[in-house]
């Protein structure tokens, strides 16, 4: 899909399931795009946010490995960020692939989210582990803030791509002020690129008004948005 787009209440799915491997359900190019209110369903590679400035509110997005990945900057508020059960004993969430040439707007920011598993996936919760991502590409960025992350997701966080340190310098992952029991940081991985913010400033430009600019576009599209921060996360937490 190309160009500015508004999806509502709509499902996409991919019925290929977990033993065909990669299959997208949704595979996005537009700028200026706003999914509200949608269930994006698959195994592998579900969502691909591929370019532009993206808003996922209230959506139920469910897959196994790296099932939300590319390069685009997006913000996902809201949402259920559903696990289920793929072909392989690790699930990595995201992938984000850093920018393109010559972007400086790129990332992924998880705000207010659900983090936790579907129902196919809960037997196998001690023997399948779930991670918040691993870096596809350099300078892979994804940020997880005032989240709910559920007991899935295994105590280190994040994984290594193919168990080497392939990408792992360059980039930039984060939390700030999530909760739940799979939301403890002390066992976190120790790369030069994870962070623990501790102040909202360190997490400003991955909020709605600054990373995907949306002050500047979304209140024409009508769907109601957060621009900063949750109550008591400071500068401005007032939503449309």
């Amino acid at each position: 899909m190309c160009g500015e787009y508004l999806s509502q209440d709509m499902s996409f799915e991919n019925t290929a399931w977990a033993f065909n491997g990669q299959a997208v359900a949704l595979f996005s190019t537009s700028d200026q795009s706003v999914f509200y209110r949608c269930g994006i369903s698959g195994y592998q590679d579900s969502l691909c946010p591929d370019s532009g400035r993206q808003y996922y509110r209230e959506c139920i997005i469910r897959g196994s490995a790296e099932f939300i990945f590319d390069r685009a900057a997006a913000v996902f508020q809201y949402c259920q960020i559903l696990v289920r059960k793929g072909s392989t004993n690790q699930n990595p969430i995201t992938a984000q692939g850093g920018p393109r040439r010559n972007e400086t707007t790129f990332g992924f920011t998880f705000q207010f989210c659900n983090i936790s598993v579907d129902l196919d996936l809960i037997p196998y919760i001690g023997s399948i582990r779930t991670y918040l991502g691993r870096p596809w590409q350099n300078y892979s960025r994804t940020i997880f803030m005032e989240c709910q992350i559920n007991e899935v997701v295994d105590p280190e966080g994040w994984l290594k791509w193919g168990g080497t340190d392939h990408a792992q310098s360059p980039l930039f992952y984060a939390e700030y002020k999530n909760h739940g029991l799979g939301a403890g940081v002390q066992k976190r991985v120790k790369w030069p690129g994870y962070h623990v913010f501790t102040h909202p400033k360190q997490a400003l430009n991955f909020t709605v008004a600054h990373l995907i600019s949306g002050y500047y576009w979304l209140p024409s599209t009508g769907i109601p948005f957060t621009p900063y921060f949750g109550v008591g996360g400071g500068n401005n937490s007032k939503g449309k």
